[in-house]
């Protein structure tokens, strides 16, 4: 008799620790979530290796990074000291800054001041991006 009771305890138990578990992680949110509103019309970006200025206004760049940040979601996450400092700055048509970002190690990302793990892996998204983006015809002299 008591292994039955012993046995329902348990269960009870377990399926308690997993509801409790799924309530305790961070809503995933969209990139349209937590990204200011606002048409991007320009990417600054510093290259942090050697150190060249590039930008773009072409309007397929900008999709492509766009779309490759719509193609995961968010978590909240505490501050990752690998992620910061420089980065992508994107622009709307009044030159006004309206996102700050940049990566670090296993899918984490800062946008404007806040850190976020992304939920999918979209670095080959992302590796196309900056082999498109970092070439000589966006390479701004003098900045």
């Amino acid at each position: 008799m008591r292994k039955p009771i012993l046995a329902c305890v348990i269960l009870v138990l377990v399926v308690g620790m997993v509801v409790l578990y799924k309530f305790q992680l961070p809503a995933s949110l969209s990139y349209d979530e937590i990204a200011p509103l606002g048409d991007v019309v320009k990417i600054e970006y510093r290259h942090g290796g050697n150190g060249l200025f590039y930008e773009t206004e072409k309007k397929t760049e900008i999709n492509h990074l766009i779309q490759s940040l719509k193609a995961t979601t968010y978590r909240k996450i505490k501050p990752n000291p690998w992620t910061g400092g420089g980065g992508l700055q994107l622009y709307d048509k009044e030159n006004k800054k309206i996102i700050g970002m940049s990566f670090g190690p296993n899918q984490d990302i800062q946008i404007n001041e806040v850190y976020f793990h992304m939920t999918n892996d979209i670095n080959d998204r992302l590796k196309t991006f900056f082999d498109e983006f970092l070439i000589d015809n966006n390479v701004v002299k003098g900045k």
